[in-house]
C-alpha cells in the first residue's frame, strides 16, 4: 500500500513552474511534495526551450562559417560533428540542473588602488571639436578646448546662439546628438522652455562582450546616498547565457536603501540592448519593483535584469516576519 504523504504543497509537475514554486514554499518554511513522473525540468528543460536554444547556438555557429562573405571573411563548409553537437546539448541541460543560482550584494570601498595586469596597452586619448577657427569671440561665444560653453536649454553665452552635439561641452556620443536636436527643436521652434537631462545617458563600449552603462556609477552614488547598495548577478546564472555559451559577464545596478534606481553596469554580450529598461528607470526614477512586476520571455538574456530585481527583495520576501505570516494563515487554513 502506498504510503500516505502529508504536506503543505503538493505539486504535479517537476516542470519550469513547478519547481519555482517548491523553491519559494520550501524557503518560506512549508513542507512540499513535488512528483514528476518523467524528468525533472520538464520539456523546457529537457526537450523544448534549452535543448532547442543550444541547438541554435550551434547552428549560428556553423553558420558564420558560410556566411562570413559579407565581412571579408573567406567562407567554408564547416565540418559538423552532430554527435558532439548533442554532446554540447547534453552538457548545458546538466549544467543548468546542477546549478546553483546566487546574488552578491556588496559595496564598493572608495579611494582603494587595484593593479591590473596584462599583455596590451590601449591609449584612448579622446578628441575635441574642431572649433578654434569659427571666431567665436567675436560673437561672444565662450568655448574651451573640451567644447562651446552651453546652458541646460544648450544656449551659448550669445543667446541667439545654440550649439549640440559633439560641439558643446559634456558627452560625445551619436545618441547625445540627437537628444540635443529635440532639445534646441523644443526651445526654438516651439518656444517650449526645454532643458537637457543627463541622468540616465547610456554608453556602450562595443568590445566583445559589449559593456553599457547609465545613470550613476557606485562611486557617485555613495556620495550623494549614504545608504546605496550596490547589486551584483553573474550572466553564468543566465540559462539563455548557457545555452550560448556567453556566460562571460556581469550586471550591476545601484539602488537606494527602498530600491530606486541610481544606476547600473552591464558587461556581457548584447549589453547595449539589455540596458534599455534600465535608462528607462532612471530617467523615470522608477524603483526595482517596476521589473519584478514583468512578464520576461524564457529563455531570454533579458532575464538577467528582472533577476537582480527579484533578488533585491528577496530578504524581504523570505523573512522571519513573513515566514510566520505564512505559518499564521497556515493555521487558518
Amino acid at each position: 500500500m502506498s504510503e500516505l504523504l502529508q504536506c503543505d504543497i503538493a505539486i504535479i509537475g517537476g516542470g519550469a513552474c513547478g519547481l519555482s514554486v517548491a523553491a519559494v514554499a520550501a524557503q518560506l518554511g512549508l513542507s512540499v511534495v513535488l512528483a514528476e513522473a518523467n524528468k525533472m525540468g520538464g520539456d523546457c528543460l529537457n526537450y523544448g526551450c534549452i535543448p532547442s536554444k543550444s541547438l541554435i547556438a550551434a547552428a549560428r555557429s556553423a553558420r558564420g562559417f558560410v556566411s562570413s562573405a559579407p565581412f571579408g571573411i573567406e567562407p567554408k563548409t564547416p565540418n559538423v560533428d552532430f554527435k558532439r553537437v548533442m554532446e554540447h546539448v547534453a552538457n548545458v541541460i546538466n549544467l543548468i540542473k546542477n546549478s546553483d543560482n546566487g546574488i552578491d550584494v556588496f559595496v564598493e570601498l572608495q579611494e582603494k588602488q587595484h593593479t591590473i595586469h596584462g599583455s596590451h596597452l590601449l591609449v584612448a586619448t579622446g578628441r575635441s571639436p574642431n572649433i578654434t577657427g569659427l571666431a567665436l569671440e567675436k560673437a561672444g561665444i565662450v568655448y574651451t578646448l573640451q567644447g562651446i560653453t552651453v546652458s541646460p536649454r544648450l544656449r551659448t553665452t550669445n543667446k541667439r546662439v545654440y550649439a549640440i552635439g559633439d560641439a558643446a561641452e559634456g558627452y560625445q556620443f551619436t545618441h547625445i546628438t540627437n537628444y540635443h536636436a529635440g532639445i534646441v527643436i523644443q526651445n526654438i521652434i516651439f518656444k517650449i522652455p526645454s532643458k537637457v537631462d543627463y541622468r540616465s545617458i547610456p554608453w556602450v563600449t562595443y568590445t566583445t562582450p559589449e559593456l553599457a552603462h547609465s545613470g550613476l556609477t557606485a562611486g557617485e552614488a555613495l556620495k550623494t546616498y549614504k545608504d546605496a547598495r550596490v547589486i551584483s548577478l553573474p550572466f553564468g546564472d543566465n540559462d539563455r547565457a548557457r545555452t550560448e555559451h556567453m556566460t562571460i559577464g556581469n550586471i550591476k545596478v545601484i539602488v537606494t536603501k527602498k530600491g530606486k534606481v541610481l544606476g547600473c553596469s552591464i558587461l556581457g554580450e548584447h549589453a547595449g540592448e539589455l540596458i534599455i529598461p534600465w535608462i528607462m528607470l532612471i530617467k523615470e526614477g522608477k524603483s526595482l519593483r517596476h521589473l519584478t512586476d514583468l512578464i520576461i520571455p524564457y529563455p531570454t538574456l533579458s532575464e538577467v535584469s528582472k533577476r537582480i530585481a527579484s533578488e533585491f527583495y528577496a530578504p524581504k520576501l523570505f523573512s522571519d516576519t513573513v515566514r510566520r505570516v505564512v505559518r499564521f494563515l497556515k493555521y487558518l487554513g
